[in-house]
């Protein structure tokens, strides 16, 4: 099948699509996620010969007794968009301040490491790995490796098994690399034997099956990238705490670029490490070998705080030092003796709503965030911290309308441009964070209607 035209979809038939794949499969699709919709459509009518997408729609709703066009339907619709290397900034990451590290630190002593690839769809993230690793081991066939590789998808498992790729899969692989590791057959790239040895893809359900194996335990490297947006919250939550059990003393953990730990889990420290975001399971203070400082995160993300080097108001420095210690009863009366002073900053009512968000006053920490909305309505941070306080609270509606303030505030900023209360985080990441929230919480209402 080359390229289909994406089905035209009206949009009561996008509506029935999204309808009938939660009720069966508990896959939600996004308004955000149509075309890839139009597109498996579109490839499925084709293979079945049919001309209309309510020809197609009747063949899926006939088939639910057998499953079998069902299964083809919701595989494609699953395997998504995945390439080598995918999100370079994390593999860059991964060697230098991960492997490096850990390679210095067992090199004389076990020599093994492990890695998890869980939704590895077609296999381009563990057979990244399985590069990564050649390229920084020194001397690999010393060290014991275990590079395991699951998915929910069985015939994403057979792709990744045979391990042949388009020319769009391998773009982003350096050409020494390609010419290395792959063996081009006619427009295909073949992976080598090597690098297929070292994978191990097995056929897992994050959601069902138990993490209760010697290979899912004390894990290295955990990648587990632009999965969570198939299920919902709770059934996240729980697999989040069986990857915290996984992962051994100081792993690593991946996400996706959008993806936020926040309001799922805080039992991860947030490493900056080069130009990726990283989670650590009781990361030491800096990593091994880095020769850079870390940047751990006190408070959830992406609420983080700002330090001051000139603040405006005497005080505000030592509240959000004592803030980042966990010293909260602390920081309130020095915040609000700040506000007496002066009323409409900031940056003191923001840090307020965090602390008092910290010890559980959420109705105080909402007034904060609302004031600093008053003083700047532009201010996207405080709209998205406001929508993860009424996610929190289980009040949907709310919760998407602030999203929503949020992303209208960013509209007409460039991505790369600093946010005010955020430690430098970009418009780009925070419209980001925004539009995933937005998804979970239509997912939240949608289900609720069915």
């Amino acid at each position: 099948m080359i390229n289909p035209t994406p089905a035209i979809l009206s949009d009561a038939e996008f509506k029935v699509f999204q309808n009938l794949l939660i009720q069966e499969s508990g896959i939600y699709i996004a308004v955000d996620r149509q075309e890839t919709l139009k597109l498996v459509i579109a490839e499925r009518m084709e293979f079945n010969r049919l001309t209309s997408v309510v020809d197609y729609l009747r063949l899926l709703t006939k088939d639910l007794r057998q499953g079998v066009e069902l299964k083809c339907f919701i595989e494609l619709l699953t395997i998504g968009e995945t390439y080598f290397f995918r999100c370079l900034p994390q593999f860059h990451a991964l060697q230098q301040k991960v492997l490096i590290p850990l390679i210095h630190e067992r090199f004389s002593t076990s020599r093994t490491l492990t890695l998890w690839s869980a939704g590895c769809s077609t296999g381009e993230e563990p057979y990244s790995l399985a590069i990564s690793l050649l390229e920084t081991l020194p001397a690999p066939e010393t060290w014991t490796i275990s590079l395991l590789a699951t998915d929910v998808n069985r015939e994403a498992i057979r792709k990744a098994q045979i391990g042949v790729y388009n020319a769009r899969s391998v773009h982003d692989i350096p050409p020494a690399w390609l010419k290395k590791y792959f063996t081009l057959q006619g427009n295909k790239y073949s992976v080598h034997e090597k690098v297929k040895r070292m994978v191990h893809f097995e056929y897992f359900n994050l959601a069902k099956d138990s993490f209760a194996r010697p290979d899912r335990q004390g894990v290295d490297v955990l990648f587990c990238r632009n999965v969570m947006i198939y299920f919902p919250l709770t059934v996240t939550k729980r697999i989040i705490d069986h990857f915290y059990n996984a992962l051994c003393e100081g792993g690593y953990f991946f996400i996706g670029g959008a993806e936020t730990l926040w309001q799922i889990s805080d039992r991860f420290t947030q490493v900056e490490v080069s130009d990726a975001l990283v989670y650590r399971k009781e990361a030491p203070a800096a990593i091994v070998g880095s020769g850079e400082k870390e940047n751990p995160i006190t408070l959830p993300e992406p609420l983080f705080l700002q330090a001051l080097e000139a603040p405006r108001v005497e005080g505000l420095a030592e509240a959000y030092a004592l803030a980042n210690e966990g010293r909260y009863a602390e920081t309130i009366p020095i915040l609000l003796k700040a506000l007496e002073k002066n009323n409409l900053m900031m940056e003191a009512h923001y840090l307020l709503g965090i602390v008092y968000e910290k010890i559980g006053d959420l109705k105080k920490a909402q007034l904060a965030f609302q004031r600093v909305i008053y003083i700047d309505p532009r201010a996207a941070s405080a709209y998205l911290a406001l929508g993860n306080l009424y996610r929190y609270e289980q009040r949907y509606a709310k919760a998407r309308r602030e999203f929503e303030n949020a992303l209208q505030a960013l509209q007409d900023r460039v991505d790369d441009e600093p946010m005010a209360l955020s430690n430098d985080m970009t418009c780009g990441s925070l419209r980001a964070l925004c539009t995933q929230s937005l998804e979970q919480i239509n997912l939240k209402l949608f289900t609720s209607n069915v």
